[in-house]
């Protein structure tokens, strides 16, 4: 599933990324009074006010508001310890790095789970390393150049300069937690029949190693080795695909995709990763076509589904939208998936924009009581009145 596109409205859990969101949740940033965890659904009931805390931790300088920030490490650190919505993992280097500034661990933490959040449910747990320790580095920089805050450090130091030539990806990716999660999942691919011929292979195996490094110039040689050994490699063009998309370059992503489906039709992934890409490129007519050919691959998956209404809902054809954001939303419902809310959201939406305003009203207010974050001119926009 993937939510990379803003659609018409606001969507909280997209949200982290705009600049004006951001300064509004750093101003607004309260911790939530007599908080308690007692029940699986206080986690998800406090997702809100757990966004506000990871960016006000992130953007605040350490020797304001201690207090608030000791508050606010002990709120996010208490989540963290009994969510079942993400798991954070910390290695012996972080905790060695921030030895001598729990503040700074605590940041790393904050962006870990963003990462996690902003890209459930296929967050790459290696590329959240890498966002968590360039959160981390970015707060540590800052401390520097205002010369309070923490003590400088050898160490992470010489992290920034790597930063600063590109090559924390590389030393990230060379971490041995890093190392495992990328032994276990490498690829966002699916599984064929690989290559019969070494040559392919060898080539293949060159490309993926230099991916799992952060070189994507001779990862992107490799892969293109592989398929001028092999045609017929579908792996190949999905990395490659993968590479590129990677790069921002979606044009050459969305081209190595629809080679890799010429070869294999049936490919869910490559169609699903297609489907973003145009979604990227503004391309919603032929979005929607993935996602509908999706829905004919997977029709047990919410997936397809999903993007399909999307696509429906920005093109303001509001009667697909709703068919299909419908049958989305049971399907997350029946799996207790927590993203039915972003469903339910968006299914009202479209009842709302096709005139039905009262049904549309009360999908939206289950989707804010799930979770879903909307703005005071939404509100109003959708003639819903705030809680006291």
């Amino acid at each position: 599933m993937f939510r990379y596109v803003l659609i018409i409205y606001t969507i909280a859990n997209i949200l982290f990324f705009d600049a004006n969101y951001l300064r509004a949740q750093v101003q607004d940033f309260e911790l939530p009074p007599n908080y308690a965890f007692n029940q699986t659904t206080d986690y998800e009931k406090y997702l809100p006010d757990i966004k506000r805390c990871i960016s006000w931790l992130e953007t605040t300088p350490f020797t304001e508001d201690v207090e608030k920030r000791r508050a606010a490490n002990s709120f996010l650190l208490e989540w963290l310890k009994g969510t079942p919505l993400v798991k954070v993992e910390i290695d012996e280097t972080i905790v060695a790095l921030t030895e001598t500034s729990p503040n700074l661990l605590v940041v790393y933490l904050g962006g870990f789970t963003k990462h996690l959040l902003v890209n459930y449910p296929n967050a790459d747990k290696a590329e959240a390393y890498l966002y968590a320790y360039e959160s981390m580095l970015m707060a540590y920089e800052r401390e520097q150049e205002n010369n309070k805050g923490i003590a400088a450090n050898k160490e992470l130091n010489k992290l920034l300069k790597l930063q600063k030539k590109d090559k924390l990806a590389a030393w990230v990716n060379e971490l041995p937690s890093v190392k495992r999660i990328n032994k276990q999942l490498s690829t966002e691919s699916e599984i064929y029949n690989s290559s019969v011929s070494n040559d392919a292979l060898d080539a293949y195996n060159e490309g993926h190693d230099y991916t799992l490094a952060g070189d994507a110039k001779n990862a992107i040689k490799y892969y293109k080795m592989a398929i001028s050994c092999d045609n017929n490699f579908i792996e190949a063009y999905d990395n490659l695909a993968v590479v590129y998309r990677r790069l921002g370059q979606m044009d050459s992503a969305a081209f190595y995709y629809k080679k890799s489906i010429e070869l294999y039709p049936e490919g869910k992934m490559a169609h699903q990763n297609l489907g973003v890409v145009y979604h990227l490129q503004g391309k919603l007519e032929a979005a929607l076509q993935e996602y509908l050919i999706l829905e004919k691959l997977a029709p047990d998956h919410p997936e397809g589904y999903f993007g399909a209404c999307r696509s429906y809902l920005v093109m303001k054809k509001f009667e697909e939208a709703i068919e299909h954001g419908e049958k989305a939303r049971t399907i997350y419902i029946a799996q207790n998936d927590k993203w039915a809310v972003d469903a339910t959201f968006l299914v009202g939406m479209a009842y709302f924009e096709s005139g039905t305003k009262k049904k549309g009203r009360k999908y939206i207010e289950e989707a804010i009581n799930g979770g879903i974050e909307i703005n005071e001119q939404e509100m109003e926009y959708f003639g819903i009145k705030a809680k006291d």
